[in-house]
């Protein structure tokens, strides 16, 4: 469970939700411009259109963490154990966020 590799497929998957949630609020900005009448826009779904970019802080962040910890031979395996699957706990969330929010866009209710 604990391999470079195995760290890299999480980072990877962290920034593929990333773009996926960027993307997300981009399609929310043009359908709510389309729509007649508007869609309200979510504030989360705002901050990924205007500020996306730095999302990609925390696959960076935690890669970089994870690395570390790997290559230090006296770490406690628990906190290594913690540290993997916070990563993964954060693609889930991030996973979650992105497609409810791409299911949003479709509720009637979201219309001014």
């Amino acid at each position: 469970m604990w391999t470079i590799q195995n760290i890299v497929r999480v980072a990877l998957m962290q920034v593929g939700v990333v773009i996926t949630s960027i993307l997300v609020g981009g399609i929310y900005h043009k359908w709510s411009s389309l729509s007649q009448p508007p869609l309200a826009i979510p504030p989360s779904q705002v901050w990924w259109y205007e500020h996306g970019g730095f999302g990609f802080a925390l696959p960076l962040i935690w890669v970089v963490c994870a690395l570390y910890l790997h290559r230090q031979e006296t770490g406690s395996d628990v906190l290594k154990f913690l540290t993997f699957w916070l990563g993964v706990f954060a693609v889930v969330i991030l996973a979650f966020q992105a497609i409810s929010a791409i299911f949003d866009i479709f509720r009637p209710d979201l219309r001014m």
